[in-house]
């Protein structure tokens, strides 16, 4: 005998056929009649409480998105301002201490080469120790 139609055509629903092991089958009849509803109903929550659990640990935020993305700006905004206020105080201690070598080189009368001797030297200490320079190592 030929398969019924969905008498349910405009109603949202569609027919499928699902296979399930024994055991999950067993469970679903129990769970229906313990409930007093039909197995249809038993796996349509199903369905729509996985659905909803695999949004929620893929695309679901705790916060809303809105808030998020204004968090994130925010954030943006404060990274260009310790950014530049960073660049801005290296550029400023990099001119003094220019200004000291300077003073160094020229009271000390220290050639030029030589200066260029002790930057090596110093940028070698440096990368053979991995750590801060100090005076009395290398004095």
């Amino acid at each position: 005998m030929p398969r019924k139609k969905s008498q349910n055509k405009n109603s949202g629903y569609k027919d499928k056929l699902f296979r399930i092991d024994a055991e999950l089958a067993a469970d679903l009849e129990s769970i229906a009649e313990e409930q007093g509803t039909s197995q249809t109903t038993i796996v349509h929550e199903a369905l729509k409480l996985y659905r909803d659990k695999r949004y929620m640990s893929e695309k679901a935020s705790a916060l809303p998105s809105e808030l998020t993305e204004t968090l994130l700006a925010a954030n943006a905004l404060l990274e260009k301002k310790l950014n530049a206020k960073s660049n801005q105080l290296l550029s400023s201690m990099g001119i003094e201490l220019f200004v000291i070598q300077c003073i160094l080189a020229h009271n000390l009368e220290i050639a030029p080469d030589e200066v260029e001797r002790y930057r090596r030297e110093a940028a070698d200490f440096l990368r053979t120790n991995n750590r801060t320079l100090r005076m009395e190592e290398i004095l």
